[in-house]
């Protein structure tokens, strides 16, 4: 998993879709193009589970990603 990155590169892609800290962390290590960082957690009760807390888009803010994905739909 950790050659993926530099695997899609070659391959042409512009950015990364990453979820969790960890994950984007080491892809950064990896590469140089923008990542849209998520993070997926089942709630109790809640049908969505992309990033759905402030404290989420906190640490995904500390790690540095170019867009955070999160779910803004009303389910």
């Amino acid at each position: 998993m950790a050659k993926v990155p530099l695997v899609v590169k070659m391959g042409g892609t512009i950015g990364i879709r990453a979820n969790g800290v960890l994950d984007i962390n080491r892809i950064k290590l990896e590469v140089d193009l923008p990542i849209i960082g998520i993070i997926k957690k089942v709630y109790d009760n809640v049908p969505a589970f992309i990033t759905r807390s402030i404290k989420e888009i906190d640490e995904l803010c500390k790690d540095g990603v170019d867009v955070i994905d999160f779910d803004a739909t009303f389910r």
